[in-house]
């Protein structure tokens, strides 16, 4: 397919797996440099999560050509602070080499909007809204949030934890909510995009969970819609992650612990004293948001990285 292409520089990414494999042998073949963009780091998250065996040959041999993939690139892109350590420390690529290009998001497609939403009234949800909105997938920690949720009952049942979306656990949370009778958790399939900045709208603080081992090997996405929303996150996860870098250090919301329901419920009762200061957070989300993760902001650092490897080539940009 790329027979026939002429190009200075080729942008590279890790999903699917096949396609650096496919990209490399032709790329050296004609000389032309590559910029390798990881968006999940595999193997690792397979080990990580514990489906696969570290020291079994299909690992061992995808590590190999991982390697070789990351080595080979003018620029490896990482999507956080946390995978450009992990591409360092496990596979050694040279800090010199890594760029950190977030994800981000678009800043008019989710925007700050008022909290009595569409999303509220249609669904009768009064009160305090924790909100979680994305996959159910195998690397994030919901039963952690549901013991919360049952903690936060006893105290204040006004409080509803809000789960939207689609994935691997969705039957087990539905199981648990249903056995355990947790009258606090609703579970709302995804919203058409045009009503997702309403949805945001809707939540007092927003949910980013993260599996232990995680860090450095993904960075949930929505994050960024959530700060171009104007909301609070509350990051449950452990510390060395690329949102809870964020999060800590601009003072954009709360990271618990992972694991700790008894603290994530005293957080989210503290919290539904506090609006005043959820605004403030909020309100400099979106602030950090239009200063570092819109879509062009994005694009502008992919066009410099691209252009300094195709800089390399015979033929410059």
């Amino acid at each position: 397919m790329l027979r026939d292409v002429k190009c200075d520089v080729v942008l590279v990414s890790s999903a699917p797996v096949t396609l650096p494999m496919a990209a490399l042998a032709y790329l050296r073949r004609r000389k032309i440099p590559y910029v390798y963009v990881v968006y999940d780091m595999d193997p690792d998250r397979a080990v990580a999560l514990g489906i696969a065996d570290p020291h079994g040959l299909p690992v061992r041999a995808l590590s190999w050509q991982q390697r070789k993939w990351l080595h080979g690139a003018h620029t490896v892109v990482a999507i956080g602070r946390c995978m450009r350590d992990h591409l360092m420390e496990r596979y050694e690529v040279p800090p010199d080499r890594i760029e950190v290009i977030e994800v981000g998001a678009d800043a008019y497609t989710v925007r700050p909007l008022p909290r009595n939403t569409k999303f509220r009234r249609e669904n009768e949800i009064d009160g305090f809204i924790v909100l979680y909105s994305g996959n159910f997938g195998k690397y994030h920690d919901f039963d952690t949030v549901l013991d919360a949720a049952k903690a936060v009952w006893s105290k204040k049942p006004s409080v509803t934890f809000v789960l939207v979306g689609r994935g691997a656990k969705k039957e087990h949370l539905q199981t648990r909510i249903a056995t355990e009778r947790i009258h606090n958790v609703k579970m709302f399939d995804f919203v058409p995009e045009e009503d997702y900045a309403d949805l945001i709208a809707s939540a007092d603080v927003c949910l980013v969970t993260l599996e232990a081992g995680m860090e450095g090997l993904c960075v949930p996405s929505k994050f960024y819609s959530i700060l171009a929303g104007g909301r609070p996150t509350l990051a449950l996860m452990r510390a060395k992650s690329e949102v809870a870098y964020a999060v800590d250090g601009e003072d954009i919301g709360i990271v618990v612990e992972l694991g700790d329901s008894g603290q994530l419920a005293k957080t989210v009762l503290q919290l539904t004293t506090k609006s005043e200061e959820l605004r403030v957070q909020g309100d400099r989300a979106r602030y950090l948001f239009e200063a570092r993760y819109t879509s062009d902001i994005i694009a502008q650092k992919f066009e410099a990285t691209l252009s300094k490897a195709a800089a390399k080539n015979s033929r410059s940009l």
